[in-house]
């Protein structure tokens, strides 16, 4: 169940949406994580960035991904491979899906897109 997810260091639930998701080219990442299950984060759209997708701030919107509790070390090792501080920032947001509602880590995009780049459907299906 999410709702019971402490934040610590030791053990950091993370929003992932893209690449990183089980069937992703980079779903090796997660292979220690703990899957807790699939979640929506509401307030957020996703674009299609070619190879990967990005999600930024959009009232109205939702995207579709999976939580993982993962250790300190795999969330720098995730922080490296999301390019976190210049591609993408990571933050604390509130996700909703299984039992309830909780606060979980994401990556979100920090440059420019199209709104033609958009997927309307929140959920990144490659």
């Amino acid at each position: 169940m999410i709702t019971a997810i402490t934040n610590n260091i030791n053990n950091v639930p993370v929003f992932v949406y893209g690449t990183l998701m089980k069937n992703g080219s980079a779903s090796h990442y997660m292979q220690d994580a703990d899957f807790l299950g699939e979640a929506t984060l509401p307030g957020y759209a996703m674009y299609d960035l070619g190879w990967y997708p990005g999600i930024l701030n959009r009232e109205g919107s939702a995207v579709h991904g999976e939580v993982y509790l993962v250790s300190g070390e795999m969330l720098k090792d995730m922080d490296r491979y999301e390019g976190e501080g210049f591609l993408y920032m990571r933050k604390t947001v509130p996700v909703t899906g299984l039992d309830g509602c909780a606060e979980a880590q994401v990556y979100v995009y920090l440059r420019p897109v199209d709104e033609a780049q958009r997927i309307r459907s929140g959920r990144w299906d490659r």
